[in-house]
């Protein structure tokens, strides 16, 4: 969603295109999703859980 975001207010020139592009943006977004679907990602702390385990 964020990411559509960020491409519609560049396609829509709403932003700054000398700062804000998609080469920059698209593999960070790659890379958090990848993060936010890993389960064995872990935060700054071992053992650290984005979510409490299913009981």
């Amino acid at each position: 969603m964020l990411r559509q975001i960020c491409r519609d207010a560049l396609a829509g020139k709403q932003v700054d295109g000398r700062k804000m592009q998609a080469r920059y943006f698209e593999p960070w977004f790659d890379k958090l999703c990848a993060w936010a679907g890993d389960e064995h990602a872990g935060g700054a702390r071992p053992g650290h859980r984005l979510h409490p385990p299913d009981p």
